[in-house]
């Protein structure tokens, strides 16, 4: 019956079926379907990680910090199951000592350049981590779990992971007040730590790379803690000596998600306009040729150049506008 707790609901209470999977997962029962595999096959499935191993890290935790415990999650990566890794820490990160938590998040933010990205799977190992991220920051009481989340902010790599863990600090749709880490005015001074990092990043090198929706999303949140003046000098710069980017700069305010097409309208003109010079843009444009071209970038850029034209009354002939 101890193995079997669902049975021994239906015989004893005449219940089925109201037992947590996660539960059952944790409790390494055999009606979770992970570890029914380890029970019928007496081995640990492609895929999995030994308990053990897991354990062994999570005492570590308690005892070491810093580079140390960085050696020793480098190692347990080395596996290369990263995400049934970070699955296991997060069903055992409310169960360990709060110190030990707040070591294993820093540790794993900041050599989150380590584990894979996919921006398929429902629940990819960033988002894993981010939500552990959050399991923990929910556990610390008053001023402090300000501060640590600043701390995760300022330890995160790379950016994009940056982006996932903010993201689970915010409050989550149809979450009670009491259930959020932070209210909406209390997310003010993350993104205020995280328009740092961005605009330390840009002093280096592009934002205008990788994944559009991530880099229009930092480009936004770097605007909206610091105001319009470093972005648009950042993404001016960057247009000016590459306008090869435009195209891609142009994909992340794509009105897509609200029409169902490509193309822009005018709430995501007056959204880039925050981010950029729309002057720099067209330059930019105008020099890639891609008003001409079909593509979806390009219906992009026809319909910015259609508000830009009725924005600032270009009509002189000759330029590319005026041909379309």
């Amino acid at each position: 019956m101890q193995l079997f707790p669902q049975l021994a609901d239906v015989l004893l209470r005449g219940v089925y079926g109201d037992y947590d999977r996660g539960s059952l997962w944790r409790e390494q029962r055999v009606s979770s379907l992970d570890y029914l595999r380890r029970y019928l096959t007496y081995s640990i499935p492609e895929g999995d990680i030994s308990d053990q191993v897991i354990d062994e890290f999570l005492l570590a935790a308690a005892t070491y910090d810093g580079n140390d415990l960085a050696a020793i999650y480098k190692r347990l990566l080395s596996s290369g199951e990263d995400r049934a890794i970070l699955m296991k820490l997060k069903s055992r990160i409310q169960e360990i000592p709060l110190d030990s938590a707040k070591r294993i998040c820093i540790c794993a933010s900041r050599l989150g350049a380590l584990i894979s990205e996919s921006h398929e799977e429902i629940s990819e190992p960033r988002d894993i981590l981010g939500f552990m991220v959050r399991l923990v920051l929910k556990r610390i009481e008053g001023n402090h779990r300000e501060a640590f989340a600043i701390e995760i902010i300022e330890a995160a790599e790379p950016l994009q992971l940056l982006l996932v863990c903010l993201e689970w600090m915010r409050p989550q749709r149809n979450e009670v007040a009491h259930e959020q880490p932070f209210s909406l005015d209390g997310v003010a001074p993350l993104e205020k730590a995280a328009a740092n990092r961005i605009s330390q990043y840009a002093a280096q090198a592009s934002l205008i790379t990788g994944h559009p929706p991530v880099f229009g999303r930092l480009l936004l949140i770097w605007q909206r803690a610091q105001g319009s003046g470093p972005v648009k000098q950042h993404v001016n710069k960057v247009l000016t000596d590459n306008p090869s980017v435009a195209g891609e700069l142009l994909k992340p305010f794509s009105s897509f998600g609200a029409t169902g097409s490509q193309g822009m309208d005018q709430e995501r003109y007056d959204l880039i306009a925050k981010v950029v010079d729309p002057e720099v843009l067209m330059t930019a444009l105008k020099e890639t040729q891609l008003l001409q071209a079909e593509t979806d970038s390009a219906r992009i850029a026809q319909d910015f150049a259609r508000i830009y034209r009725q924005t600032t009354g270009e009509h002189s002939s000759g330029n590319f506008i005026e041909s379309q």
